[in-house]
């Protein structure tokens, strides 16, 4: 301890009480190309002490390990995800995303749970993963995608002034045909 410039107290095996010993910060696994500081006990600034991101595996030299824009102090502490996965509920969209775009949850592939999971909603269909029902017309998105056929983003489809929920749950008629009465 007293070799490192400036030394450190030789008294306190951890002057900067990260949870790592002096002596070894700097050189803990260098073939994985970082080091910490054993005068900051947050060498990267992240809001994630160094000897915790030892622990969990993220680098405590990079505030963004799995390069996912979400800080790993930020994604441990704050939002409870996992700061070595961009993607903490493997549903294709970035926690970095659901957090401040789509609003989803980034700890469920379906945040809606409508049976559409996150990242057809936001990339394929355009619809809201954070309501079952988009268009508000009494069929969920999932219904209406594989069921009836109908326009999840549109409440009634054929446009016949009738919501596509109302056609198929109190009339009967059919939500794609504007004219179902013959």
């Amino acid at each position: 301890e007293l070799s490192l410039d400036p030394a450190s107290d030789p008294l306190d095996a951890d002057t900067d009480d990260d949870g790592l010993i002096d002596g070894l910060e700097g050189t803990l696994q260098p073939e994985r190309n970082f080091t910490t500081n054993y005068l900051n006990p947050d060498t990267d600034g992240d809001g994630l002490p160094d000897g915790i991101e030892r622990f969990l595996g993220s680098n405590p030299s990079k505030p963004d390990t799995d390069d996912d824009l979400v800080l790993d102090g930020d994604e441990w502490f704050r939002y409870l995800t996992d700061p070595l996965n961009p993607d903490t509920d493997y549903d294709g969209v970035d926690d970095y995303w659901e957090l401040f775009f789509s609003h989803s949850d980034p700890h469920s592939a379906d945040s809606d749970s409508d049976g559409v999971n996150d990242f057809k909603e936001i990339f394929v269909y355009g619809t809201d993963p954070v309501d079952e029902d988009s268009d508000n017309d009494g069929l969920s998105d999932r219904d209406e995608l594989l069921a009836y056929n109908t326009n999840p983003m549109d409440y009634d489809t054929d446009g016949d002034g009738l919501r596509d929920g109302e056609e198929i749950n109190i009339y009967g008629t059919n939500p794609n045909d504007i004219d179902t009465d013959g």
